[in-house]
This record gives structure tokens, sequence and C-alpha cells, in this order.
């Protein structure tokens, strides 16, 4: 790996990944380049100028969010009480619905079972309707109409039910637009594949559970922010920006940015610690290898790093080639135990296609 100098102009919170010095004030700047030149000099914030000090040609000088390695080398972090104070301030996010609870107590009950599920959800009209239109879904090939919340059950199975029905109640929460619907069936999507590589790599239950719920959340601070700052978000989003520079600009204006308002609401709803790690450091892999996330917590953010890379190959078309080579930098993470590591690429490279069909005959 180059030597990397990065240049926190700005005077961001970042943690800098080991094997990368960092400057916060711009008079250590000729100090540290007189003892060792670096190959790349990343400037984080306003671009100086006069850089006159840096008189090698060796060393390239480069915007930090215009540099690929960015990403990899410094974690941007936010003002996450000033993040926590906007979700409280944010009329109906100040706890999730009733219904959310139940069924997240469910998900979290070992001994919960079909008949008392069924109850729960037959409830609420809505997620009853919900829950029939997926098992009476022609991608299922059952020869007779389900007509009940049971046999629904009985059909999908307990967590699939449990899964569709946490999702509906989190999803009316927020308003409805082409923009939020295009961001909620990628978080659907994460979260079925985040899910299903979980099993795959044998985790049990109960982390299947919290993990879907993780998926499900991951970047649900953008939707926060979409519905509070919707003329930000447009100039933002307006063209296709890395999310590196993204949350660097919510950084500059509000001081905070969508990870740090996911983890918020995460605590908000007292949600598993595993959900609110999740949504602050999922745009981050950077963070994996800095010793900041809990080692309990690690995993789900690793799997759901690696499902978003997943997630993202299947909704733009992309081969399985192009999608296995992504997830290499993941697969080459040496936090995370080699039992899953190791097992991360042939097991993509294996369901990739059967989870390419499934989704277009969904889209169909």
């Amino acid at each position: 790996m180059p030597r990397i100098v990065v240049w926190n102009r700005a005077h961001y919170e970042i943690c800098p990944l080991r094997g990368a010095d960092l400057i916060q004030k711009d008079s250590d700047l000729a100090d540290l380049l007189e003892r060792a030149t670096p190959d790349l000099l990343l400037v984080l914030g306003p671009w100086p100028t006069d850089l006159e000090c840096v008189d090698t040609p060796r060393t390239t000088v480069s915007a930090f969010d215009e540099h690929p390695l960015a990403a990899d080398v410094v974690v941007l972090r936010g003002d996450f009480d000033a993040a926590m104070k906007h979700v409280c301030s944010v009329e109906g996010l100040s706890s999730p619905p009733r219904m959310s609870q139940r069924i997240m107590e469910a998900l979290r009950d070992e001994n919960m079972d079909t008949q008392r599920l069924s109850h729960i959800i037959a409830a609420t009209p809505e997620l009853t309707a919900t829950i029939l239109r997926e098992a009476n879904s022609p991608l299922l090939g059952l020869s007779r109409q389900v007509k009940d919340v049971a046999s629904a059950v009985v059909t999908l199975g307990y967590r699939r039910v449990a899964e569709i029905a946490l999702s509906s109640c989190i999803i009316g929460m927020f308003a409805h637009s082409d923009v939020t619907q295009r961001m909620w069936r990628h978080r659907l999507l994460v979260a079925a594949v985040t899910a299903r590589l979980a099993r795959q790599l044998r985790y049990p239950p109960l982390f299947n559970q919290q993990i879907y719920v993780a998926g499900v959340l991951h970047d649900v601070g953008r939707s926060v922010l979409h519905q509070t700052s919707p003329e930000l978000y447009g100039t933002i989003y307006a063209t296709e920006v890395s999310e590196t520079t993204a949350y660097r600009w919510w950084v500059d204006e509000l001081g905070f940015h969508p990870g740090d308002v996911g983890a918020a609401l995460a605590r908000q709803w007292n949600l598993p610690d595993e959900v609110e790690a999740t949504a602050r450091y999922h745009h981050a892999p950077a963070a994996l290898d800095l010793g900041i996330i809990d080692g309990a917590y690690l995993i789900s953010t690793w799997l759901v790093m690696a499902a978003k890379v997943v997630a993202d190959g299947l909704q733009h078309g992309m081969e399985r080639e192009r999608v296995v080579s992504g997830l290499r930098p993941l697969c080459e993470t040496p936090s995370v135990p080699p039992r899953c590591s190791e097992a991360l690429g042939p097991l993509v490279e294996a369901d990739y296609q059967q989870l390419r069909d499934t989704l277009g005959r969904r889209e169909d």
C-alpha cells in the first residue's frame, strides 16, 4: 500500500486507517514532508491555494473526495449528538410503530410460534393484505389460494413472514415518492441478500433475523434526510456521487451524515447494537480494520457491506465475475474470521445466477 498522508484542513472528525498519516494543522505539513515523502497527499476540506511546499514529483496531491483510495483510508464521522437531536425533532420518528415493536419482539423470542405471530399480524388489515399477496405470488406456484394469515405463515415460513411484516411497518413511516421507492427496493434487496449470506455461513436463526433488520435499515438515514432536508438532498444527489463525497457534503452542511442519522434512529428505537453499528459504518469498509466497531457487531456490518455489493450488481445487471471482483477487498479483511472471508467469494459465485433469475421473475 502506498504511503498516504491525509491533510484534514476542515478539522472533520475522522479515523485514519493504520498506515495513513494524519495532519490536522496546516503548519504540520512541512515538518512531515521533511521527514519522509509520501506517495499520495489527500486534501480533506478546502483546497489550499498554495501547495509549493509539496515540491517532489513523487508525491501526488489530490482532493480527498476525487480519489478512489479516499474511502479506504478514512472514515468520516459527524456529530452523533446533533444527529440524535435531529431525529428526535422529526414528528413521528421518536419511536417505531407499535406493530413493528411487536414483530421485533417476536423475532427475538425463540418460543414464538405460528399461531401467536399470525394473531399479531391479523390485527392489521393492511399488513394482512401484504402477507397474503406475497403468499399468493405466482413465483411460489401454489395450486390453491392462501386465504388466511396462519396458512400464509405455513406457506412462507415464520421468518419470511416476520421479515415482510417488519419491512412493511417501517416503510410505512416514511413519505412515498419515486426516490424513496427506489431506496426501499434497494434496502429490501440488501436485507434479503444479507440474511441469505448469514444462513449460508451457518449463523444461528436469531442472528439471521437481527441481520435482516440491519439490512433493511442500513441507510435509513437517507430517508430521514430526504424527508427533513429535501432541497439539500436534491442538490447532493442531483448527480451520481460517491458515498464518500455525499457524506462529506452532508457534514459540511449539517454537521452529520446519513450514517450518523441512521445510527441515531436505531438507538432511539432501542434496536439491537448490530443495527446501530451497521447503519453508522456500512458505507466505510475501512472501519472494519480501525478497531472502532465492537467485535461483536463487526460481522453484521461486514455482511451488509457484502450484500450491498451483490445488490448493486443485481440491480445494475452486472455479470457475476464483476461482482465477485468487487467483493475481493471484503474477502481480504483481516478482522473478519477466515471461515467467512474465504467463503464469501465462492458462495456468491455459486449463488449469483439464481439470485439474478429470482429478481428478474419478481420484476416481471
